[in-house]
């Protein structure tokens, strides 16, 4: 069949090329790289691919989403998308506190914006910057990042918190008894805010290389 036969070094590299050059092609290589591959002219059954399953409901959706946009011509979202859901909710709970003090306190202090916002710069300079983080991800891909910045912003109306890092995307997965690999280097962006007096919301979001964006929805891991 056409477009079956094994990759060689040549049709390796071009996919290289694209995948740096358009990063929907690489979210949708991250949800069905079975369509990732037919999008580039080379079609394979989901057969013909070990470790990688067919994308489920969810992904299957968000792959025809990133098609409709391919054919269009299109290089960037318009904004955030969720790739992978959390798949464990723990992940987002805070630690429940050993103990539970339900007496008032006997003292209270009011600590300044200001200090906050330093607190977190001596936080981001002297273990934040340069952390290495893994992230969740599927048998065929995996993303690690390293720490860059960490702002927080204070205001009257909403906290905002952005971190920065320098991300790699690694795809590596088996195709009729072949090993194929890329990798991709992502700068992330991920931003959390909280409205003062309503509700919390999480916007997460990056930006590759030439101008392509991204999601970051994942909980990172500092590595041991």
């Amino acid at each position: 069949m056409p477009g079956r036969e094994p990759l060689n070094a040549d049709a390796r590299d071009q996919i290289q090329e694209q995948l740096n050059g358009n990063l929907l092609l690489a979210a949708l290589m991250m949800v069905s790289p079975p369509d990732a591959l037919k999008q580039l002219g080379h079609e394979y059954k989901n057969a013909d691919f070990d470790d990688v399953q067919p994308p489920d409901t969810g992904d299957a959706k968000h792959a025809r989403h990133l098609l409709s946009l391919l054919k269009e011509g299109r290089t960037t979202l318009d904004g955030a998308a969720i790739l992978q859901p959390v798949a464990d909710a723990d992940l987002l709970r805070p630690p429940t506190p050993k103990r539970r003090y339900d007496h008032p306190a006997d003292v209270t202090t009011t600590v300044s914006r200001a200090a906050i916002q330093h607190g977190v710069a001596a936080f981001a300079k002297e273990r934040f910057r340069r952390e290495e983080f893994d992230f969740p991800a599927k048998a065929w891909w995996s993303l690690a990042a390293r720490g860059e910045t960490l702002t927080l912003d204070l205001s009257q109306e909403a906290t905002r918190l952005v971190a920065a890092f320098e991300g790699k995307l690694d795809f590596d997965f088996w195709l009729r008894d072949e090993r194929v690999q890329w990798s991709i280097d992502v700068p992330l962006r991920v931003e959390v805010s909280r409205l003062l007096g309503g509700g919390g919301r999480v916007l997460r979001g990056g930006r590759a290389r030439r101008d392509s964006r991204r999601a970051c929805p994942f909980p990172a891991q500092p590595r041991q």
